[in-house]
């Protein structure tokens, strides 16, 4: 079966951007991510790949966007320390000029990355190894079980008490002047 490629675009170009938005987390990377998805998919009609039903292109297409969306957020991952990756912005010292209200809000701002800097520094061993893995290394609960022996629901539930407790010390700095 040939692609009627007009309908086609048609029918799920909106759908292959808001699933490529959602996963990378930006309206532009999504842009670029559905059209990278129909050259795949252009490629794969042409290299003689038979899509037997337009809901098989369609299949193609969509996990297209899904791994190019999911390749595209991780590499824009940052793997340096907290505080080299922030810059020095967040940790200035001298007053900012005003600028309409901007100041404070960049202020509250430098307060909550400080925050989460020191929550982060003061993690014990065991929960800043699973912060290491989960954030910076991006690796599954799956793989760091395989790894520590630690049982996979134990690992959600610390993992989740641990970004609780990072999210109240940084709304705690946000709740200050």
């Amino acid at each position: 079966m040939r692609i009627p490629w007009e309908s086609f675009l048609a029918r799920y170009r909106a759908l292959g951007r808001n699933l490529a938005a959602g996963l990378t987390g930006s309206r532009d990377d999504a842009d670029d991510v559905v059209q990278e998805a129909m050259l795949a998919l252009l490629r794969a009609e042409r290299d003689g790949e038979r899509f037997a039903t337009l809901e098989h292109a369609r299949n193609y297409f969509l996990r297209a966007v899904r791994n190019l969306a999911l390749r595209r957020r991780l590499s824009a991952a940052n793997h340096e320390p907290l505080r080299e990756s922030l810059g020095e912005l967040a940790f200035q010292s001298e007053p900012l000029p005003e600028f309409g209200g901007l100041a404070s809000e960049l202020e509250r701002e430098k307060a909550r990355l400080s925050a989460l800097d020191a929550a982060v520094s003061g993690l014990e061993p065991d929960a800043r190894a699973l912060f290491e893995s989960r954030l910076r290394e991006r690796r599954t609960l799956a793989a760091i079980s395989d790894e520590t022996g630690v049982p996979i629901s134990t690992l959600h539930s610390r993992e989740k008490a641990l970004l609780e407790r990072l999210r109240r010390a940084v709304e705690r700095a946000g709740d200050g002047p």
